[in-house]
């Protein structure tokens, strides 16, 4: 076999990169307007506030 250095190609560096800035993009959508939109889905236990004041 022949010895391969232990040096990562230009592509392969070029894709981890990239790779990176995408999850770093995604992170920074989030925190921009992630925690400002409203859920998927409704929360587990029914309907929101009735019940929870104890009156009406």
């Amino acid at each position: 076999m022949a010895d391969e250095p232990d040096v990562l190609p230009a592509s392969r560096i070029v894709r981890w990169i990239a790779v990176g800035a995408l999850i770093a993009f995604a992170l920074a959508l989030y925190f921009r307007d992630g925690r400002r939109l409203p859920p998927l889905r409704a929360p587990a236990g029914g309907q929101i506030g009735v019940g929870v004041l104890g009156g009406r």
